[in-house]
């Protein structure tokens, strides 16, 4: 066997990591260019529709495998500690459930599509996700990526209220 997946995977990783801190940087400067004065003004004015939109992309964050970071900060900045944390609960929730109904719906097969090459690590929280205890540690240890641990909970025999508890505490 030869070196190659695991090179390109470091190098994925590495890639990936490095759009994640440039997202986030040009996020940074955007809100700085802008203002965070005047951002929370177009938040305002946009009224019900900035929280529900917030939401909405933060759902599609969980189970659409992509960093969430740069939109929490975002969120953070736009609405406010409490309220962003709020949202972000509420959208995070609605995504995972999500991911977890797709996976138990549809099975492995669309499980490989939608996450790729990282199919290996769901297949890696599969056999951590054994009771109650297993899908909480799940939720701490791997809370950064938490759509992984809902598609496998999803593949796994994980009761479906029980994962709703877990993942919305």
């Amino acid at each position: 066997m030869t070196s190659k997946p695991k090179k390109e995977s470091r190098l994925s990783a590495v890639l990936r990591l490095g759009l994640l801190l440039a997202v986030m940087v040009g996020m940074i400067v955007g809100i700085r260019a802008i203002g965070t004065e005047r951002l929370r003004e177009i938040v305002e004015s946009a009224g019900v529709f900035a929280p529900l939109a917030y939401i909405v992309l933060r759902g599609v964050s969980g189970f659409v495998p992509f960093a969430s970071g740069p939109l929490d900060l975002a969120s953070g900045v736009l609405f406010g500690f409490a309220l962003a944390t709020l949202y972000s609960v509420i959208g995070s929730t609605i995504g995972y459930r999500i991911s977890f109904w797709i996976a138990r719906r549809y099975g492995r097969s669309v499980v490989e599509r939608l996450v790729g090459g990282n199919i290996e690590r769901v297949d890696g929280l599969l056999d951590r996700l054994d009771g109650v205890w297993g899908l909480a540690s799940a939720r701490l240890v791997f809370y950064f990526a938490y759509d992984f641990v809902a598609y496998a909970a999803g593949l796994s025999k994980a009761r479906y209220i029980v994962f709703v508890i877990i993942t919305f505490v």
